[in-house]
């Protein structure tokens, strides 16, 4: 973790260290198998890592970066995320869409440029987006999504999406544990009234409530008056945080360990 694998662009010069969509980002096509990534920084390209369809990635202790769109693409793919840092994404942070397979443990989202969630889940694409309300062109692939210990904050009133195509429950599955995160229209009875039925002792977290050292320097371990601190559950296979500190018998939420 003291040498961690850096993707960014080819300009090393001072200037171009923030300068973002200087590179496409790393793209895992269709049914690409057995990838993992282990303390590895992806920084200032397009999208930070996009997973297609039926491919599967894992990343471990991995910070991704000032991209001028999303964070973690995952379309009808397979990701599981320990420890991951994702901030100053243009777009969204996790954005999970046509269905897939996504476990993310003790990961922290800040999502405080553009207008777009820290993470959105959805189970669904349009092949044309002009006849996307139409069978033909609107593509359904089932979601299965677990998510504990995460942080979703950022500077909008929702930072978590929720957009079900498929009217049968059983293919749009979802879970928030001891999760973090913003929302409030979200819950509204015209979009998803029923999210807390799908979250286990989460903090829907107030715009006066302490969480981060400093957002406008980019330190996103946890303010001593943090309202995550002691609120996560412990996970046995998930002991240490992005630094290598252990995590207490009742952990703090996000990537770092207070």
């Amino acid at each position: 973790m003291d040498k961690p694998v850096i993707f960014q662009g080819d300009r090393l010069e001072e200037e171009y260290k923030d300068v973002k969509s200087q590179w496409v980002g790393l793209l895992f096509w269709q049914e690409s198998k057995n990838n993992v990534l282990e303390h590895t920084t992806i920084k200032n390209s397009i999208i930070g890592l996009r997973a297609d369809s039926l491919a599967d990635v894992k990343l471990f202790g991995c910070q991704i970066s000032n991209t001028g769109s999303a964070g973690i693409i995952g379309r009808h793919a397979s990701i599981h995320g320990e420890n991951c840092l994702l901030f100053n994404n243009g777009s969204y942070g996790m954005q999970l869409t046509y269905g897939g397979n996504y476990l993310f443990n003790y990961c922290t989202v800040g999502s405080y440029e553009g207008q777009d969630e820290a993470v959105i889940l959805t189970d669904f694409y349009c092949e044309d987006i002009l006849c996307c309300s139409l069978n033909g062109c609107l593509k359904l692939n089932k979601l299965n999504a677990t998510l504990n210990n995460c942080i979703f904050s950022g500077s909008g009133f929702d930072e978590v999406g929720i957009s079900q195509a498929n009217e049968n429950d059983n293919d749009f599955n979802y879970l928030f544990n001891n999760c973090a995160f913003r929302v409030n229209d979200l819950v509204d009875p015209k979009n998803t009234p029923d999210f807390f039925d799908h979250c286990d002792n989460c903090i829907n977290i107030k715009s006066n409530d302490k969480l981060f050292l400093s957002v406008s320097k980019d330190n996103y371990q946890l303010d001593t008056m943090s309202v995550v601190l002691g609120k996560g559950k412990f996970l046995s296979n998930v002991l240490k945080d992005i630094l290598g500190k252990t995590r207490k018998p009742v952990p703090d939420i996000g990537c770092f360990e207070f």
